[in-house]
């Protein structure tokens, strides 16, 4: 006899299903919880079959009933994610809710266990998110709600008819210019961002094209570039602390007064000890790594002789 698992039915019409974009999804969040909360219990064939009436009769209650109980669902592929960031992993949980609500509205009995149904959207809605966001620079949860309140402010003062919205922005937020276009543009900041065009080519040249040309010459040429030095001092501001800017800046060199240092020396000026000067490094590659695009600023500027 075939058991319950092998008897769902998830036809190729269902998984040829596109998801377009899962952002536009509006549905009521369920937050991570105590799978072990007698509301998480699982029902039974019989309980699920009288609940699922009542959903499809329109109730609410029943719904999130089947939602609740199904819960560890969602929880049984976020903990396959070991290694994702936390912040991604809340992410996940919340795209897996949306694979399980859709499931619940696709379900009709002949479909087999729900359970296992459901699952197969889960893991469908995941694995599209995971794919959508490979491309996309992920930022850290602070700098989104930094950026959101930029553009929220922005908007603000443009809707007032303000000349000056950026340059008004920047004076509330304590930040320059730069920084706050820099923010705004964060998602789509990246290495290919073009910095520069030749008149006898058509060639477009990226940020990433000249670091790449830089990595042949001296810390003192690449400083003397100001747009492409501006452009790293710009994601410096926006993603790291101060601290955090003037070591990158210190190892780095990147301005016309400073060369690139080892971290004794960067101890040194900054009057700190080596190993917290190493700690504080990783930590602001690590940040910075996250905005770098296809290709990392941190490995574009680590390949500069």
């Amino acid at each position: 006899m075939k058991s319950r698992i092998n008897s769902a039915v998830f036809s190729k019409k269902d998984s040829d299903e596109t998801i377009n974009d899962l952002s536009d999804v509006q549905y009521s969040v369920i937050k991570p919880g105590n799978i072990n909360h007698p509301s998480h219990n699982l029902l039974s064939p019989e309980e699920f079959t009288e609940t699922w009436k009542a959903y499809k009769n329109g109730s609410v209650a029943a719904r999130d009933k089947i939602l609740l109980a199904n819960q560890r669902l969602v929880m049984r592929f976020i903990r396959k994610q070991r290694n994702g960031h936390p912040d991604e992993r809340d992410d996940l949980y919340q795209v897996g809710h949306l694979g399980l609500h859709h499931a619940l509205k696709k379900y009709e009995p002949e479909k087999g266990a729900f359970s296992t149904y459901a699952s197969r959207w889960i893991k469908s809605y995941i694995h599209e998110a995971r794919a959508k966001s490979s491309s996309d620079v992920y930022i850290p949860q602070e700098t989104r709600k930094f950026k959101n309140k930029v553009i929220r402010r922005v908007s603000q003062l443009q809707e007032r008819g303000c000349d000056n919205p950026y340059e008004e922005a920047a004076r509330e937020l304590g930040k320059s210019v730069g920084q706050i276009k820099s923010v705004m543009a964060l998602k789509k900041r990246s290495l290919q961002t073009p910095v520069a065009w030749s008149e006898n080519s058509e060639h477009v040249q990226t940020l990433q094209d000249t670091l790449e040309d830089d990595r042949s010459s001296n810390l003192e040429a690449f400083a003397q570039n100001s747009q492409v030095s501006q452009i790293v001092k710009d994601l410096l501001g926006t993603a790291l602390s101060e601290r955090e800017a003037r070591i990158m800046q210190l190892y780095f060199g990147l301005s016309a007064i400073d060369c690139n240092r080892s971290f004794a020396a960067v101890a040194r000026q900054m009057d700190i000890t080596r190993e917290r000067v190493r700690q504080i490094y990783i930590e602001a590659s690590a940040k910075l790594k996250a905005l770098g695009g296809d290709v990392s600023v941190i490995e574009a500027l680590e390949g500069i002789e």
